[in-house]
């Protein structure tokens, strides 16, 4: 569940509640998700104010402070767009914007479901969010182990050769 909350100065953050948590290996996910952007500045990233355990009722659980983003996600600015078409150098705008913050990302973690619902929209800012699914960039050899959604080549045979997040950046374009 996510919540609205106002800080001092009238600044406004969603607040992220995870309960109840008894299972250890929830708890390790979410700590991984905050440590996978911890130290990482972007405009382009969604920043994380704060995190740790709370009490919800009587059980423990969650919870993570993080900038809102008023304007909703990027599937709402893709369905505004059926309405009114966005011109080309809006739509390359805004896949510059998500590249940036992916290219800070990448520099420790790569992202995995990075999708419309994923990019947060803050006035003409992008801001990737939802590091749920993020997998460390290993430090000793920079190599990268996921487990993929079908064999490689079947993936190949598909959607061709290359980078995954690239395509999944085309699909979001015309998705």
């Amino acid at each position: 569940m996510v919540y609205l909350a106002e800080g001092k100065e009238n600044t406004s953050y969603a607040v992220k509640i995870i309960a109840p948590v008894s299972n250890p290996d929830v708890r390790l996910s979410f700590e991984k998700e905050l440590q996978s952007t911890q130290g990482l500045a972007s405009e382009n990233l969604l920043a994380v104010v704060d995190y740790g355990e709370c009490l919800v009722g009587s059980a423990r659980g969650l919870f993570t402070v993080m900038e809102y983003c008023p304007d909703g996600d990027y599937r709402d600015v893709l369905s505004s767009a059926e309405k009114r078409k966005l011109s080309t150098e809006e739509l390359v705008g805004h896949m510059r914007q998500v590249l940036k913050g992916l290219k800070v990302l990448h520099s420790r973690t790569v992202h995995r479901d990075l999708k419309p619902e994923n990019i947060l929209v803050s006035g003409d800012i992008l801001k990737i969010g939802d590091f749920g699914l993020a997998k460390f960039v290993d430090e000793a050899t920079r190599t990268l182990t996921f487990k993929a959604p079908a064999h490689p080549a079947t993936w190949r045979r598909r959607y061709g050769q290359g980078n995954g997040q690239f395509l999944q950046l085309t699909f979001m374009l015309w998705g």
